[in-house]
């Protein structure tokens, strides 16, 4: 049960798109905005040794920035990346094995999300 809740807080965290998240993140669109969640995730999840049973795939997060239409050398992409990375970023403090395993869920082979950005190691 404990895994499920995990699951859709980082579902829930990942794919808001309120009116007052959308002036956040600027001009951005929804589309723009679920992209830069969603890779934002991978990266929390799959770098610098977080969920050490796999790592993010560079080309699949290259690939959905240019699918969405985002521009990475803009200075609101940091700002957008840095605030989509905070509710993730609690969710692994809290419990990072449980982290881990719904971002795996999330965003690797098979997983709920359209694109896979994650591959185990």
């Amino acid at each position: 049960m404990k895994r499920l809740s995990i699951l859709a807080a980082l579902t829930c965290l990942a794919v808001q798109s309120t009116h007052a998240q959308q002036s956040e993140y600027g001009d951005m669109t929804d589309v723009q905005i679920k992209a830069i969640q969603m890779t934002s995730l991978a990266t929390l999840a799959g770098s610098h040794g977080n969920c050490p049973s796999f790592h993010v795939i560079a080309t699949a997060l290259s690939e959905e920035w240019y699918a969405a239409r985002i521009f990475v050398d803009r200075p609101n992409f940091r700002n957008a990346m840095n605030l989509a990375m905070q509710g993730p970023l609690e969710q692994m403090k809290k419990d990072q094995a449980e982290f881990c395993r719904a971002a795996w869920q999330q965003l690797g082979p098979g997983g709920l999300y359209r694109r896979q950005l994650l591959e185990a190691n």
